[in-house]
């Protein structure tokens, strides 16, 4: 009996032990970052062009993040952007690249209960009142476009006139940030969100 005793404890120590620990999962959305650039071309009465005047409008895209049922939350704390071009080259030389402080917290894959009653609005609540829950959780819009990149279409559009050079761009974003246990998580990274670029000339 003393043998089996013996050997017993170690498996029961490897049981402890291989206890699976709470990690976060979320896959985020970015969507709707859209620069236009608007041209104003004056001729004179030989159709010849004497001044170029321009206007840029720059919307900040919409962040979303998919939380899995039983992900931790995060608090999100900053982000890494690469914006390229469409053959993959960074755009806007050193500007094209940049990292950016942020904060905001994402909700985890919890839902809590009270009684027989389920709050699926928040994952604030003991853990013995958690029922596991995925959810969708909007951050919102974040700047994840900065002006050098705007200015950068705008005159590369304005310097090829009248050739059509609206360039084709799109974003590699990095987010990091620590979950609910205070741990720094693994970034989280989107590859290839959309940049909706659109010139107009009149």
């Amino acid at each position: 009996m003393k043998k089996l005793s013996l050997l017993a404890l170690p498996l029961m120590l490897a049981a402890c032990t291989n206890t699976a620990t709470p990690q976060v999962g979320m896959t985020p959305s970015i969507n709707g970052a859209d620069i236009t650039v608007d041209v104003t071309v004056t001729y004179d009465d030989t159709g010849t062009p004497t001044s170029i005047s321009s206007l840029t409008t720059t919307t900040q895209p919409s962040v979303n993040f998919n939380v899995a049922p039983s992900s931790l939350g995060m608090t999100l704390t900053g982000y890494d952007v690469k914006v390229v071009d469409s053959s993959g080259t960074q755009f806007a030389g050193i500007e094209g690249q940049y990292s950016r402080a942020f904060s905001a917290r994402v909700a985890g894959g919890y839902a809590c209960k009270t009684g027989t009653a389920v709050d699926y609005a928040t994952d604030q609540c003991d853990f013995a009142n958690k029922v596991p829950y995925a959810r969708t959780v909007q951050v919102g819009q974040i700047p994840l476009l900065v002006d050098a990149i705007s200015e950068e279409a705008r005159d590369m559009y304005v310097s090829a006139f009248p050739d059509e050079m609206c360039p084709t761009l799109r974003m590699n974003v990095t987010f990091t940030g620590y979950d609910d246990l205070n741990r720094v998580i693994t970034p989280i990274t989107v590859t290839n969100a959309p940049i909706q670029v659109t010139c107009n000339t009149k």
